[in-house]
C-alpha cells in the first residue's frame, strides 16, 4: 500500500498537462454575447499550478502554466497549503515505512505509519473540500469565468475574453491543448467540472490505504483481546509454555518441549 501511495502521489508533481487535479470547461464560449459552439475554454488546476486552454476550429492555444492564486471565494489558501504539504509528507512517510519494514525497525515503522495515516487522511479531507467548494460556487457561466481568472490572480473576468481574442488573432504560439480527462459533471448549463483521473487515483489509493490501516488495527485489537487471561485458547497456550519451560517434579530438567 505504501508503494501505491508513492506512485499515485508522485504523479501530482508532474507537469500540469499530465497531473491535472480538477478542470472547469465551457464547451460553447460566448464571445461578444454570441454563443459560439466551436470555441471551447477550459481551466486545469493541479497541485501547484494551473493552465488555461482554448480550442478553436483551426487553432489551439494554451497559456503558460502559473502558480495557483488562492482566494476566499474559490480555492482557499489553508486547504490548498494543507494539501500540498501533506502530499509531500505522505510520500516521505511511505518511503520510511517501506525501508523500516525491510530493516525490521518496528518503532520507526510505527511512527512512519502514524504520520502516513494522518497525512493521507488530511489529503482526503482537503482535496474533497477544495473540489466541493469550487463546484458549489459554480452556478453560471459568469462564475466559471470568474474562477478561471481568479486562479490566475486576475480580478477581472475580461482576462478570458482577452485570451480568446488573442488566440483568434493568432497572437502567441500554437500549443496542443489536452482535453480534460476524468469524471465529468455538469454543474450548470454549459459548464462542466472534470475530476481528473489523477484525482480519482489519489482518492482511491488514499481510501484503500485508510481501509487497510483500519483492518490492521482491528486485527491487532482482537489479537490483544484474545491474548488476555479471559481467553481459553490463550490460557491453554500459556499452560503449555509453562509446562515446557518449567517441567513437573521428577522429569528431566534439561528436556524442553519445542
Amino acid at each position: 500500500m505504501a508503494l501505491l501511495v508513492i506512485i499515485s502521489y508522485t504523479i501530482l508533481y508532474l507537469p500540469i498537462k499530465q497531473s491535472g487535479f480538477v478542470a472547469v470547461q465551457i464547451p460553447g464560449y460566448s464571445l461578444d454575447g454570441t454563443s459560439t459552439a466551436d470555441i471551447t475554454v477550459s481551466a486545469t488546476v493541479g497541485l501547484f499550478d494551473q493552465q488555461i486552454g482554448i480550442e478553436l476550429p483551426s487553432r489551439q492555444c494554451s497559456t503558460s502554466s502559473q502558480k495557483i492564486t488562492c482566494t476566499d471565494d474559490w480555492i482557499q489558501c489553508e486547504p490548498l497549503r494543507v494539501l500540498q504539504i501533506c502530499v509531500g509528507v505522505a510520500i516521505v512517510a511511505a518511503m520510511v515505512c517501506i525501508v523500516t519494514s525491510c530493516c525490521k525497525c518496528h518503532r520507526i515503522f510505527g511512527l512512519g505509519a502514524f504520520v502516513l495515516t494522518i497525512s493521507v487522511l488530511l489529503v482526503i479531507v482537503s482535496s474533497s473540500y477544495i473540489t466541493s467548494h469550487v463546484a458549489e460556487n459554480l452556478e453560471s457561466e459568469a462564475d466559471a469565468f470568474e474562477f478561471m481568472c481568479a486562479v490566475r490572480g486576475e480580478a477581472s473576468v475580461d482576462c478570458m475574453y482577452n485570451a480568446v481574442t488573442e488566440c483568434i488573432n493568432n497572437v502567441g504560439d500554437n500549443e496542443t491543448v489536452v482535453d480534460p480527462l476524468g469524471f465529468k459533471v455538469e454543474v450548470t448549463d454549459g459548464v462542466y467540472v472534470f475530476l481528473h483521473y489523477v484525482f480519482l487515483a489519489v482518492a482511491f489509493t488514499s481510501l484503500l490505504m485508510l481501509l487497510s490501516i483500519v483492518i490492521f488495527f482491528i486485527n491487532y485489537f482482537f489479537q490483544c483481546l484474545c491474548c488476555c487471561r479471559f481467553c481459553p485458547c490463550c490460557r491453554r497456550r500459556e499452560e503449555r509454555n509453562e509446562h515446557a519451560y518449567y517441567p513437573m517434579e521428577g522429569q528431566n530438567q534439561l528436556t524442553y518441549v519445542v
